[in-house]
């Protein structure tokens, strides 16, 4: 076996270098893979919670309107009463 000159033991030095940044960059993008499908699930939990709000202010508006009829409705029939009540007296 020949003995390495310097030349040849930089080389190598920086070829292993070169496979640990390449393996650290694959690493990496498993990892922002793993990262991508995270959000993903994210913005559909997000997507649900913002469609339940919609439906919840949706909810909000029928009762707010029921209860606003039923006021007024409770107006005139007090209205009705002291006009039915002129009749009794």
């Amino acid at each position: 076996m020949a003995k390495q000159t310097g030349r040849q033991k930089a080389r190598d030095i920086v070829g292993k270098a070169l496979t640990t940044f390449t393996k650290a960059i694959e690493e990496v993008k498993k990892a922002n893979l793993l990262l991508s499908e995270e959000v993903t699930k994210d913005e559909q939990t997000l997507n649900g919670i913002t469609k339940s709000i919609e439906d919840k202010y949706k909810q909000l508006d029928a009762v707010q309107s029921d209860k606003f009829n039923k006021e007024a409705e409770i107006i005139q029939n007090k209205e009705l009463i002291a006009k039915l009540e002129k009749f009794t007296k």
